[in-house]
């Protein structure tokens, strides 16, 4: 399966979502291919802190080079997790910013039998290598909060779909990534009237939500690991069941099917 993290709402959550969600299917034995769209290269550096010579490495080897030769075979690199395999990012990606979209589904159709799961990390742009990886993923994951722009650009990112991916469009899901669980309970809260307006407006969001939490960023800062069992880090062990319930619906069981948990990822 090629999953694509798509929004153009920096600061939402694609990056941690991709590393959280892939992490955790990994943990799940699954393997994993990451190709980083994004040249702000945050989920690069995450999965090539501490190899040696990581920066030549992904120097050498990128997706900038995997679009030029139409071939993404020797782009992939080892990364610090086991079960994760990762093709860089380049700043050099901005000089093929006008790059024919259905290139890249091309190129990642030759290695996709090797993975179980193809998780794409796109930038907040609404750009060609955001297009390429709608066009080449079978599920598209928008990350989202609860504020006026996150639906302003929404809205935005639905009209280009339809306009230009339509066939896409029945497999796109919204996921809130800063849900705030004390005031679910509060119909007049802010949270609460823009879940409402979502809902209202787009209909397929997905019934599992991100707890808003540090634990997220010390995650992608320090190395932390999340233990669904854990009793001393506050939103430990509702960050990793969120992301299990995410992985469960990915692999097709029953979001709630704690037997197929990852307990530590």
């Amino acid at each position: 399966m090629i999953i694509s993290i798509s929004s153009m709402k920096g600061g939402c959550g694609k990056s941690t979502t991709t590393i959280l969600l892939a992490n955790c299917l990994a943990a799940r034995g699954k393997s994993i291919l990451i190709v980083d769209f994004d040249t702000n290269n945050s989920v690069t550096n995450y999965y090539t802190t501490g190899i040696q010579n990581a920066q030549e490495t992904c120097m050498e080897h990128n997706l900038f080079i995997a679009l030029n030769k139409n071939d993404c075979t020797n782009e992939i690199i080892q990364t610090n997790v086991k079960g994760i395999k990762l093709i860089p990012s380049s700043v050099r990606l901005d000089d093929l910013r006008a790059i024919e979209y259905r290139r890249f589904s091309k190129i990642i159709k030759v290695v996709e039998d090797n993975f179980d799961f193809i998780i794409l990390d796109t930038p907040p742009t609404y750009s060609n290598h955001t297009m390429s990886a709608i066009y080449a993923a079978d599920t598209i994951l928008t990350p989202l909060f609860l504020d006026t722009f996150n639906y302003t650009t929404a809205c935005y990112l639905e009209e280009k779909m339809h306009d230009e991916l339509a066939e896409k469009c029945d497999n796109w899901y919204f996921i809130y990534t800063n849900w705030e669980t004390q005031w679910e309970e509060f119909p007049n809260s802010t949270q609460s009237q823009w879940d409402r307006v979502f809902e209202n407006k787009f209909g397929n969001i997905i019934d599992i939500k991100i707890p808003g939490t540090k634990i997220a960023k010390n995650y992608i800062s320090t190395g932390v690991k999340l233990d669904i069992n854990s009793k001393y880090q506050a939103g430990s062990k509702k960050l990793a069941i969120a992301f299990n319930e995410l992985a469960n619906a990915l692999c097709g069981f029953d979001k709630n099917d704690t037997a197929q948990y990852a307990e530590v990822f």
